[in-house]
């Protein structure tokens, strides 16, 4: 029996959902294994019984000590992940029953050592890298299409009250009011993170940190369907982002900044109900590199570099590359919105500050722009509202040129 063997051409929806059904109709596992360097490897005596011990509570998410390390075994993805660096191999076992339940055959590793300069990258000239993000996609297919959405158990609604609340609202509002008026917040959720999950982020912002001398964590926004919620909260970020041809910076998961949640709004589906949702994300940015327009560069072309963006200084895109996704990535809370009663179902589009910064700049001497895109970026920071960067565009251009730019704008719609 060839243990491991896969079509790399099937359905990835089927393949996803066979090790869904592997896991939830197996018996419990009598041996258990992972692949490394092109052959099915045993695990020790003691993991199996840790497994084992999971199995028997139906447990998909287990926690274990591998070779002195600790580790998450997720029967669901059929991976064993290293909680310390972030890398993960496949596993497939043999029941009780001599069944025989596998993932494809690839080992997969996304590992950063302390020394840049010692990070090998995985071997292109071999295909290895292409495989890796074949399989990747394959094994870890998001549920976007078909059944029920499933909002996890885990998510705690926050009211409204709350500071958490207040603070992810403020953002939201004071971000998507620039093109959106008459937003209505339903709800804001927060992630309730099991350890292992926050662990490896921390360890890898740790990771970062000490190789970069600093890991540079932000938040950012993605946009997501009700389903893909919780399908994010089970699998993980997976498979790339689809954005529009003429906004392709790379091929990963793209995150809009905190100031700009409206970008990740205009990627995000409403549901039956009209609402929206978006997720807040704590991201592990490190070093970042600028990617061309319509590059389809899916990873980080030196070692010197961690993530992407469309211009690291004034960035309207992140780039987190699908590798790195389960290390570089740990959602926050999800803000759900529709447009308000009053505008009848529809989103009123208003005057866009950024056709606004780019207009005025045209208007105003050097010294004057200058000073203007200091708060414009601190405002695409998030620390800068909306009607403060307003102010200030008044401020320093005077009403007549101001009102002579937005008028601009709006008669170039």
């Amino acid at each position: 029996m060839n243990l491991g063997s896969c079509n790399q051409h099937c359905c990835p929806k089927l393949i996803f959902s066979q090790n869904i059904a592997n896991f939830e109709r197996s018996a419990v596992p009598s041996r258990f294994m992972y692949y490394s360097c092109g052959s099915w490897l045993n695990f020790s005596d003691a993991v199996l019984e840790t497994v084992r011990e999971g199995f028997l509570k139906r447990k998909p998410i287990i926690e274990a000590v591998i070779n002195g390390e600790n580790c998450i075994i997720d029967l669901r993805r059929m991976l064993e992940i290293n909680c310390s660096t972030g890398s993960w191999h496949s596993v497939s076992w043999i029941d009780d029953n001599g069944k025989y339940n596998s993932s494809p055959e690839v080992e997969i590793v996304t590992k950063i050592d302390p020394t840049p300069s010692k990070r090998n990258r995985l071997d292109k000239s071999k295909g290895s890298y292409d495989k890796t993000a074949e399989v990747i996609a394959i094994t870890h297919q998001r549920l976007e299409e078909g059944g029920p959405a499933k909002w996890p158990n885990t998510m705690k609604r926050l009211r409204e009250t709350e500071r958490e609340y207040l603070v992810v609202n403020n953002h939201f509002l004071s971000g998507i009011s620039v093109i959106y008026d008459g937003v209505e917040v339903t709800s804001i959720y927060k992630f309730d993170w099991e350890a292992p999950r926050s662990d490896i982020f921390q360890k890898q912002n740790e990771i970062i940190n000490a190789t970069r001398g600093n890991s540079n964590v932000i938040q950012a926004w993605y946009g997501a369907s009700a389903r893909l919620v919780g399908s994010i909260l089970d699998h993980g970020f997976v498979l790339p982002t689809k954005v529009p041809s003429t906004d392709i910076y790379g091929i990963g998961i793209y995150l809009s900044p905190l100031g700009l949640p409206h970008l990740s709004a205009e990627l995000a589906d409403a549901d039956e109900n009209g609402v929206t949702r978006l997720i807040l994300c704590r991201v592990v940015l490190g070093e970042v590199e600028k990617v061309e327009a319509g590059s389809q560069q899916d990873f980080s072309s030196t070692v010197e570099f961690d993530t992407g963006s469309d211009d690291p200084k004034n960035p309207r895109w992140y780039v987190v590359w699908s590798n790195n996704a389960e290390t570089h990535i740990l959602p926050e809370f999800v803000v759900s919105f529709k447009p308000s009663s009053n505008m009848k179902g529809q989103v009123r589009k208003v005057c866009s500050l950024e056709k606004v910064f780019l207009k005025i700049r045209d208007s105003l001497p050097p010294a004057q722009f200058r000073e203007v895109s200091t708060s414009y970026s601190t405002y695409r920071a998030g620390t800068l509202s909306k009607d403060d960067l307003m102010r200030k565009f008044r401020q320093v251009a005077g009403d007549e040129i101001l009102n002579s730019v937005i008028m601009e704008v709006f008669a170039s719609k």
